[in-house]
């Protein structure tokens, strides 16, 4: 739940390389779509793994898009621009207690993080407390890669 990597079963890494010629982008992204609804959010992909048609999701990754267990998602591969800077909202003043926020953040989304979605809400662990940031706004797009890049944060007072 630290992060945005999804597990894809092992036939799904076959599709990818058959698509691209024995070839992968790096790094790995996808858009994860509720069926009926419509809300998206991305991710990154932590293995793959011998699963028969199903992947495994944070379970805030399942509630952001209002998912319930073996509800279907449609799934694909979708490169993103490299984001450049990130707007966040603090959920609660609890942040001030993060001595220097903006390295603790900017760690936390080398560390756990491959995607951001405008909307999407993160959380950090600093100590042994969590902090939630809502993803107000991005650039260059409403979705961006976040690894090998740096990222600028701006926080909402």
């Amino acid at each position: 739940n630290d992060g945005d990597k999804i597990i894809l079963p092992s036939s799904a890494l076959q599709e990818l390389l058959t698509a691209g010629n024995n070839q992968l982008p790096s790094p790995l992204t996808f858009e994860l779509r509720h069926p009926h609804t419509n809300a998206i959010i991305h991710s990154g992909v932590k293995e793959f793994a011998d699963l028969t048609n199903h992947i495994q999701l944070p379970a805030w990754m399942a509630h952001a898009i209002d998912l319930n267990d073996e509800d279907h998602v449609l799934i694909k591969a979708k490169p993103l621009p490299k984001g450049t800077w990130v707007r966040l909202r603090p959920l609660s003043e609890d942040y001030l207690e993060i001595t220097d926020y903006r390295a603790a953040l900017e760690s936390h989304l080398r560390g756990h993080y491959t995607t951001l979605t405008t909307g999407q809400t993160i959380t950090c662990r600093y100590g042994a407390h969590s902090y939630g940031f809502l993803v107000v706004d991005l650039k260059p797009d409403q979705a961006v890669g976040v690894t090998d890049t740096d990222l600028e944060v701006d926080l909402d007072p």
